[in-house]
């Protein structure tokens, strides 16, 4: 028995269809040309799609990696904490000298404000938190570069200019701080005592930029009025002794 498709295939069209056979026809097209829009939509769709994932997985890595470091706080290189610092404050561009971690909620900075226009350097405090991913300036100190005679004056001396800035937590710190700079290269201790504050010892970083040293504290969150602080040589003995208000600094 013949198909009346493979009559009309053979044709030459002199079979009449009937109305049935037109619309089973027109079906089978019309089924045929959904079937390649589909594939061609599929075609296009399915690399978009996939382009798309990529993105989002990289983007919620990135985030992820970002939260993780902050969250090591100490871990972060000195590049990444700068980038985050001029996200906020550009210019001027800073050097890194040193970072402290406050357990999971962040870290201090400080660093080295580039000024080409100052005779001096900016020591500059700073908090990077790991909740807000921003950063918050604690205030900052002005070193004034020493000639030669004043440098050979003051170690002779055996003195130690008090240049230091006490931030405490309305400045946006986590803690209060105090920190400042160290020219005597005789000097190897800072301590610090007051009312209401036992003898704590600072921390001092060595030659951060050239001969100039760093020390800093973070102190109790009660509020700090005085202070006393007690410039040390290596073996413990005082090479200067200043009392001074926080106010002041």
């Amino acid at each position: 028995m013949v198909k009346w498709e493979d009559r009309l295939a053979s044709g030459p069209y002199e079979a009449r269809l009937a109305h049935e056979q037109v619309h089973a026809i027109q079906q089978k097209i019309a089924l045929a040309s959904e079937g390649k829009r589909k594939k061609y939509v599929l075609k296009w769709i399915v690399p978009i799609c996939l382009a798309m994932s990529i993105a989002v997985l990289a983007f919620t890595l990135e985030i992820k990696s970002e939260r993780v470091g902050l969250l090591a706080g100490g871990r972060l290189t000195d590049e990444q904490i700068l980038a985050q610092i001029h996200k906020e404050y550009r210019p001027p561009e800073r050097v890194l000298l040193h970072k402290h971690p406050i357990g999971e909620e962040g870290v201090l900075t400080f660093t080295n404000v580039i000024d080409y226009d100052r005779k001096g350097m900016v020591w500059e405090l700073g908090y990077l938190s790991n909740n807000t991913r921003q950063w918050v300036s604690g205030g900052d100190i002005k070193i004034d570069f020493l000639s030669a005679d004043e440098y050979e004056k003051m170690v002779a001396e055996g003195s130690q200019p008090v240049i230091a800035h006490y931030a405490d937590k309305k400045s946006g710190l986590p803690v209060p701080v105090v920190y400042g700079v160290l020219m005597n290269p005789s000097v190897a201790q800072v301590q610090l005592s007051g009312e209401q504050l036992e003898l704590q010892q600072a921390v001092v970083i060595d030659s951060v930029h050239g001969g100039y040293s760093l020390w800093y504290a973070l102190l109790p969150e009660h509020g700090l009025t005085e202070l006393t602080i007690r410039f040390a040589d290596a073996k413990g003995a005082t090479v200067q002794l200043e009392k001074v208000k926080t106010s002041s600094l």
